[in-house]
């Protein structure tokens, strides 16, 4: 389901497990979740949500970063943002896949700030960023920079963001070479 599998697959893995009476875990959550994330099916990562707080199975990390990328596959990156929100205010150690996809979708749908304060936050928690999240961040900077007109407050924001992850990268030792 998750590496070769379609998204009716994931239906049909469901209604099986159902059929037979296998009660779901958090593992089996977590994989119905990422086969969501594979094929960004939005209203089935919603129910396997509301289904696991039903049956009382908390989300753990992998089954976050899962929605996360559903979110994020879905263009719908604040939710991702939100999401990755609750499990840190929920004490849960969000994973690193977890960070990227929000970092990336947040670029990619021009909330770069945002995601520049997501990468900046890494590190307060024990956590570098890699060399391709700083990347995704300072190249989407320099991309809205350069279509915006010369001396604007968002363009002074967004050279803010690019110098704030570069100096964070820098304080963590993380390079980036492109």
């Amino acid at each position: 389901c998750v590496r070769n599998g379609s998204p009716t697959d994931v239906y049909n893995i469901k209604e099986e497990m159902r059929v037979r009476g296998v009660p779901y875990d958090s593992y089996t959550y977590g994989t119905l979740m990422s086969c969501a994330a594979k094929h960004a099916l939005l209203p089935l990562a919603h129910t396997l949500l509301l289904e696991m707080k039903e049956s009382k199975v908390r989300p753990n990390e992998k089954v976050s970063a899962a929605l996360a990328k559903v979110y994020v596959g879905c263009k719908q990156p604040l939710k991702a943002k939100s999401l990755l929100e609750e499990m840190q205010e929920e004490g849960m150690r969000p994973l690193v896949e977890t960070y990227f996809a929000v970092i990336e979708g947040l670029a990619s749908q021009r909330h770069i700030e945002q995601a520049g304060q997501v990468l900046t936050s890494m590190p307060n928690l024990a956590m570098s960023p890699s060399p391709r999240m700083v990347a995704t961040v300072i190249h989407a900077c320099a991309s809205a920079y350069e279509m915006m007109e010369p001396g604007g407050e968002r363009r002074k924001m967004l050279s803010e963001t690019a110098w704030g992850v570069y100096r964070c990268a820098d304080e963590s030792n993380v390079r980036i070479t492109d």
